[in-house]
C-alpha cells in the first residue's frame, strides 16, 4: 500500500507497478455492464456460471484483470477483463 493510501501491484519481470482497486463495491455500482459480465463469467474448475468480484488490476487503459470467487464452489481465480477494450 502507497502513502496516499492506495494499493499498487507490481510486474516482477519489468517492474511496471499499477494500480490495484478494492472498493468493488462501488465499481459494480457506477460500471452497469459489470454485474451482467460477471454472471457470464465460468468457473475454470467445476463450470459454474456467475462469480463475486474480489478486486482488480488495472495493468493498462485497455486492459483489467479481475479477481474473481465462483459462486458455486468458492474457487479463488484471475479473469481477463474484455470491458476495458471498449471504453
Amino acid at each position: 500500500m502507497g502513502t496516499d493510501g492506495d494499493w499498487r501491484g507490481i510486474c516482477k519481470k519489468c517492474f511496471y507497478t499499477f494500480p490495484v482497486y478494492t472498493d468493488m463495491e462501488f465499481y459494480v455500482r457506477t460500471q452497469p455492464d459489470v454485474p451482467f459480465h460477471l454472471k457470464e463469467i465460468s468457473c475454470t474448475t467445476c463450470n459454474h456460471r456467475g462469480v463475486d468480484l474480489d478486486f482488480r488490476a488495472t495493468l493498462s487503459v485497455r486492459e483489467s484483470i479481475y479477481f474473481v470467487t465462483c459462486k458455486g464452489c468458492k474457487r479463488q481465480f484471475p479473469e481477463k477483463s474484455s470491458l476495458e477494450a471498449f471504453e
